[in-house]
């Protein structure tokens, strides 16, 4: 398994962008958006792909594209974009 952090940006369909750390041990991710606190999600199991949820927030995905669903908005598709 992975040992190191890896970080991404993603620019999401409603104009905002995720910078996604995703943590190797415990497997988990932490969601910082602007003008937002930042979220720590623990993994759920995904099958294909990723999924990290808890208390109505989500980021799922795989490859470069990825769902993020932020309690009490509307779920928005997100690229991953180089940096």
């Amino acid at each position: 398994g992975r040992t190191e952090a890896i970080q991404a940006v993603f620019h999401c369909e409603d104009g905002s962008d995720l910078q996604v750390t995703f943590q190797p041990t415990p497997d988990g991710v932490l969601v910082v958006q602007e003008g937002y606190t930042a979220v720590q999600l623990p993994a759920r199991g995904a099958g294909a792909g990723y999924r990290y949820a808890d208390n109505g927030a989500q980021l799922r995905g795989s490859g470069r594209e990825a769902r993020w669903t932020r309690p009490g908005a509307a779920e928005t598709v997100c690229r991953q974009i180089e940096e």
